[in-house]
């Protein structure tokens, strides 16, 4: 547990250390800006292509990378572009941390291109997606749909300047990655909608109350059951309900839970200063997205499958909680309510950190760090690869 805390918080200082000289090259002297960037990107793929054992398909992706070919003709479910680059990788006999650290390269790359307009704010949602479990519990499960959903966020550009080719060149590679991309093709008309349905905030929190109470007494249960096991989300249901058997204790989970409602109800309350604040249509559209994840992510939570798809609305909560902190930190010398703002939903952001280096000391952590020179440390995953070298070959 404690290497993981040390290398976890020397890595994210560094991290921040970059993306704040970046903001500052981006404002002073821009000559220097992108290589701070590209500083951040390199680091990133570094740190997260050493780990080992990471996230519950960590050795599944391992053990396909180091023997593709023992998966000739057998169904997978890996997509063709995910599947060539990991080929290509392979048969220049590279090592498989350069194949993890190539997925963090996309993930972060792509991520940080897309939000890189706004440099300010890069810092503050960095030290969001590192601290929210989404990056450590997320992006390392999840490495595939999570590349598309950082290219989603590369993407958003293109809605905003109504460059529907670009759009949806990047979704089609997107769904290379990860088929379930397809879906956001639609979202392309968001382009031409003119109308701001998160304008009004007693709306806004009368619909997200609405979706906890809907959530908890299952007015939707039937519709989400069929959904999940008639549409392609089916495949997810065995590898989430593994997940679900390593959460933590109920009460670990409650305050997580309450944690994340206090930051959404204070970001929903100021939404209509940071608009104004920011005045970036882009930050208009991300804020969207984030409102339809977390009404979804209310009322899907009774479905794990249903929430993958979310996964693509809901990751946007530590960008805008990024923002909201930006905004309260800039802000903080014109009112004392911003600055305990921004020092209460930081300490919120530092509680859920702290909640997932709690599950890093259980055995079946998914947030664990161990470098991959030493897996031999990490016996449950040494265990869990060979069973599935013997699920592979039974096959």
């Amino acid at each position: 547990m404690f290497q993981a805390i040390f290398v976890y918080i020397i890595f994210a200082l560094f991290m921040c250390i970059f993306l704040v000289e970046y903001a500052y090259c981006e404002k002073r002297n821009k000559k220097y800006s992108l290589l701070y960037l590209w500083l951040s990107i390199l680091l990133f793929s570094l740190v997260f292509g050493m780990r080992y054992g990471v996230g519950i398909d960590y050795l599944s992706y391992l053990d396909y990378y180091i023997n593709p070919y023992a998966y000739y003709g057998k169904s997978i479910g890996m997509e063709v572009g995910f599947d060539f680059v990991s080929k290509l990788l392979y048969n220049q006999g590279l090592h498989f941390v350069f194949f993890f650290g190539l997925i963090a390269f996309a993930q972060i790359g792509f991520f940080l291109f897309g939000l890189k307009k706004i440099p300010i704010v890069l810092p503050f949602v960095f030290f969001c997606l590192m601290t929210s479990g989404i990056l450590l519990g997320g992006f390392m499960n999840v490495m595939r749909q999570s590349i598309s959903f950082t290219m989603f966020v590369y993407s958003i550009q293109f809605i905003v300047n109504k460059n529907f080719v670009k759009y949806l060149f990047c979704i089609l590679c997107a769904s290379l990655i990860h088929f379930s991309a397809i879906i956001l093709i639609p979202f392309y008309l968001l382009a031409y909608i003119n109308v701001d349905f998160t304008k009004k905030i007693n709306i806004q929190i009368i619909l997200y109350i609405l979706s906890i109470i809907v959530s908890k007494i299952g007015v939707f249960d039937y519709i989400i059951e069929f959904l999940s096991k008639n549409l392609f989300l089916n495949q997810y249901e065995r590898t989430l309900s593994i997940m679900a058997d390593t959460q933590t204790t109920n009460l670990v989970f409650n305050i997580d839970f309450f944690l994340r409602n206090i930051v959404v109800v204070i970001i929903i309350i100021y939404s209509d200063k940071l608009k104004i604040f920011f005045q970036d249509k882009s930050f208009v559209l991300i804020y969207q997205l984030f409102f339809i994840g977390v009404l979804l992510n209310q009322i899907f939570s009774g479905s794990m499958s249903l929430n993958r798809i979310n996964m693509y609305f809901y990751n946007y909560f530590p960008v805008v909680s990024g923002f909201a902190i930006c905004f309260f930190y800039l802000s903080r010398k014109s009112s004392l309510r911003y600055k305990n703002l921004y020092l209460f939903i930081s300490a919120i952001f530092i509680l859920l950190f702290m909640k997932d280096m709690y599950a890093a000391s259980l055995s079946k952590s998914t947030s664990k760090y161990v470098f991959y020179f030493e897996q031999e440390r990490y016996i449950e995953k040494q265990i869990e690869l060979q069973n599935v070298i013997n699920a592979r070959t039974q096959n």
